[in-house]
């Protein structure tokens, strides 16, 4: 997988290598927490994935709970 290096130049991510990853949305109530969520279920062990909001709502949204769930 490619993304853009410290320099910005095109670095090749190693299969290895455990990434840390923040995910911003508004509320922090769907987004970035069905984000956070797939590269948890997803990212083979790859990535350490935390969500926040810029406004947080302080509970999910529950459209967001039910497709995740289903």
């Amino acid at each position: 997988m490619l993304h853009p290096g410290p320099t910005g130049e095109t670095e090749v991510m190693s299969a290895r290598a455990r990434y840390k990853v923040l995910l911003l949305c508004t509320g922090n109530s769907a987004r970035s927490v069905i984000a956070k969520y797939l590269l948890r279920a997803r990212g083979m062990g790859r990535f350490e994935s935390c969500s926040a909001g810029a406004i947080p709502a302080g509970k999910l949204n529950e459209r967001s709970v039910r497709s995740v769930g289903d």
